[in-house]
């Protein structure tokens, strides 16, 4: 009786297991199923693939329009230097003028009497500042700030073309991800089965089997976890490109090139502290503060303009009706400025203080980059070492592969086997995405920290020139 029972629950156990195995199964079709679907999108290159984003991401937008803002700095501070032209006109047509008169009678008794005219003055006047010491430090501030936004919009095309290169290989990894996890998962399943089966027949116990659904509820997980990355992948590319689009797979020419030797780690960094863009735009920031310093010093300094000056007027009074009046002038005016409340010190201060800070950042930057460059330096060498793996990987899986098909055709091996064969082949797949990802992503950083990123339009395969 206790037998039966104890069969009884075998079988229910299994029956239960049956349909987790059914799910599983479903699973990993839903995934083989994805994969296929992202395989039927027009595949775009790497370079068409930064041509639309360029074009499309907003970021790279706002930036654009940052640079227009920047350049218009330089003409508004030109403006100070320029001569100023300005006319005036002034009308009152129907000025009245009341006053009282003596009686001729009667010297005590006055009366009123109303005069009616108009008012009328034009005038233009010219200009030029001859000694302005503060327009000029603010034209010359102005100059080096249209140079900084030009220089922050080479930074953020920069950012832009490495956020594409970042999603363009990652999505790639990805696809091969859900690949090696979809087989793994295959495997497991398959594997449970068999050590459920040899455990109805004494062969296999009950510590086999919950190792064995333990892997494959992991290998279910990280499958999952593989699909929502690709799924997000997909989402982001999309919107960067501006459209239903997907990555075109890196030729093998371009996956030998990771064996390509590399400047050394200090011939690049005294590359990035000459050309890279963020250090650059925070030196022309500090420049622009120690402008500030000299416009404010400039406040202490006398002002001189030269100002002409015509104006024709027709002041007509109760007294002088239809008086007309021409008047032309021209010469020099002095402003001396002498006391205003120590806002001028204050100012200065100030300045002084902003550049200071602003020269703090630009070593700061300095500093980042330099690490930055020796982390992707590091990462470069990683991206070879892990290639290397994974080439000498997929030749030994390719060769288990066929010597596993062969022995399962002999009877020697069973289905199990050829499924781990081909889940360690997926995985070797996988290793060098992996690999070609790593070396891609670290390079392009690496190009845009020492400022060399400007050519990579032109065609995918300088990408690791």
């Amino acid at each position: 009786m206790n037998k039966s029972l104890t069969l009884a629950n075998y079988l229910r156990e299994y029956m239960k297991r049956g349909v987790q195995f059914f799910a599983f199964s479903l699973a990993c079709l839903l995934s083989a199923s994805a994969v296929a679907q992202s395989g039927a999108l027009r595949e775009v290159s790497l370079p068409e693939a930064i041509k639309a984003a360029l074009k499309n991401d907003p970021q790279f937008q706002a930036a654009l329009a940052a640079r227009e803002v920047g350049a218009e700095k330089e003409v508004i501070a030109r403006g100070g230097l320029l001569p100023t032209i300005s006319a005036a006109i002034t009308n009152y047509p129907n000025s009245v003028t009341e006053s009282r008169i003596p009686n001729a009678a009667i010297a005590s008794q006055r009366e009123w009497a109303e005069n009616r005219y108009s008012l009328a003055t034009k005038s233009i006047t010219l200009r030029q500042p001859v000694i302005r010491l503060r327009n000029w430090a603010a034209y010359l501030q102005g100059k080096t700030q249209a140079e900084q936004a030009s220089e922050k919009l080479r930074f953020d095309r920069y950012e832009a073309i490495t956020r594409i290169v970042e999603i363009y290989a990652n999505w790639l990894t990805a696809e091969k991800r859900i690949a090696s996890e979809a087989a793994k998962n295959t495997f497991f399943t398959e594997r449970l089965k068999q050590i459920q089966e040899l455990r109805l027949r004494g062969q296999a116990t009950i510590t086999d089997e919950l190792q064995a659904q333990a892997e494959l509820r992991r290998s279910t997980f990280e499958l999952a976890e593989a699909r929502r990355d690709l799924a997000f992948l997909n989402e982001r590319f999309t919107q960067i490109v501006g459209a239903a689009t997907r990555p075109k797979p890196f030729d093998e020419e371009l996956s030998e090139n990771l064996l390509k030797s590399i400047d050394s780690l200090e011939a690049l960094k005294a590359k990035a502290l000459q050309k890279n863009p963020e250090i650059h735009a925070l030196r022309l920031s500090a420049e622009s503060a120690r402008w500030d310093i000299k416009k404010f010093q400039a406040d202490h300094i006398p002002v001189l303009d030269f100002v002409a000056n015509y104006a024709e007027e027709n002041n007509a009074t109760a007294v002088f009706l239809g008086r007309e009046t021409r008047t032309t002038t021209f010469g020099f005016q002095l402003t001396i400025p002498i006391y205003q409340g120590g806002v001028v010190d204050a100012s200065t201060r100030q300045a002084v203080a902003e550049w200071r800070r602003l020269q703090a950042e630009v070593t700061n930057a300095e500093q980042r980059v330099n690490n930055d460059l020796a982390r992707l330096y590091a990462s470069l060498e990683s991206a070879v070492k892990l290639s290397e793996f994974a080439r000498g990987q997929a030749k030994f899986a390719d060769e288990n592969l066929l010597s596993t098909v062969r022995q399962q055709q002999l009877g020697f091996k069973t289905s199990i086997d050829t499924l781990k064969a081909q889940e360690t082949t997926t995985t070797g797949e996988y290793d060098r995405a992996r690999a070609l990802s790593l070396w891609t992503i670290s390079k392009i950083e690496l190009l845009a920290l020492t400022g060399d990123l400007d050519y990579i339009e032109e065609n995918q395969g300088q990408l690791l020139k």
